[in-house]
């Protein structure tokens, strides 16, 4: 998972010149850098991002921070500097309830790169919204009849994997609308997830569908008050697990369940949900602070 990376005196010199569009670059010695990115780096005016190292060649992204792209050429330094940027970002990915673990971000699973809500693709999504807010997304879901999950979702990784998800959730606790990190089958529209409710349950739940509810496997009363909570479904190419964290370090397994057993095939997507639930449900609102794979 890509994250800010950092290094003290590393300094290299280009092994070979880059222009000044150039996506990627090489070094003479790339050992003096992290095995991977981000990492930002300086050559001449020049600041640049470093997304990912093999051996002496840096994969790069040109006039980050407001400088520009330039021409360099073969033996020009090559330093690790520390930004502005680069410590902000490093406290958005360090600094809920001293989680270190895993990033307060948002992931694209496909490159790693920063998610948006434009990252997801939306399933059932009626009158429901999204929004990005400082690197979060706020997920509304209205009121609804019933049985009414209202997804983002992402094409999964190949198995085995894992995603975190770590949410707060704002309703009435009398309501009984609910937040779910999912597992989702294309072909048959199936959803397989552990959720959240206004009444403090945690559930695994089978969807036949975005409007029907098949059945609840199990469920646990959350007993971490109204923190963050944390989500991870695992499938490891055999079964598919949900666990619930207070704090995205120490997890608890719920439910495991073989990943065929209620799909066809097993799921190809994953994603994150509100459902209303009830038609006495009011409407429920979630903002999402961390999405990924680990």
């Amino acid at each position: 998972m890509r994250r800010e990376q950092f290094v003290n005196n590393a300094q290299t010199t280009l092994a070979s010149g880059i222009t000044d569009t150039a996506t990627s670059a090489t070094v003479v010695t790339g050992s003096v850098f992290p095995a991977d990115g981000d990492f930002r780096i300086r050559i001449g005016e020049e600041l640049i991002l470093v997304t990912a190292r093999s051996t002496n060649t840096l994969t790069i992204e040109r006039g980050i921070e407001n400088t520009s792209g330039a021409v360099h050429s073969a033996g020009e330094e090559v330093i690790a500097v520390l930004t502005k940027s680069s410590l902000e970002e490093y406290q958005k990915e360090n600094t809920w309830s001293g989680n270190t673990s895993f990033p307060l971000r948002l992931f694209d699973l496909s490159d790693g790169s920063p998610a948006t809500v434009s990252t997801f693709t939306w399933v059932n999504q009626g009158s429901a919204t999204a929004t990005d807010r400082d690197g979060r997304i706020v997920l509304l879901t209205p009121n609804g009849s019933g049985q009414d999950v209202h997804a983002l979702v992402q094409s999964s990784p190949s198995a085995p994997y894992s995603i975190v998800c770590a949410f707060s959730l704002v309703g009435q606790r009398e309501a009984s609308m609910q937040f779910g990190l999912t597992f989702r089958e294309s072909s048959t529209s199936k959803l397989f997830a552990i959720t959240r409710d206004c009444t403090d349950n945690i559930r695994i739940e089978k969807h036949t569908n975005s409007t029907s509810l098949s059945s609840s496997v199990s469920s646990a009363a959350w007993q971490f008050g109204n923190s963050v909570t944390w989500f991870k479904i695992e499938d490891n190419n055999t079964n598919l697990i949900f666990y619930v964290s207070p704090n995205g370090q120490d997890w608890i397994q719920i439910a495991s369940e073989a990943r065929t057993t209620f799909m066809t095939g097993g799921p190809n997507q994953v994603g994150f949900y509100g459902n209303p639930y009830t038609a006495n449900s009011n409407d429920m609102l979630a903002e999402v602070y961390a999405f990924g794979e680990v």
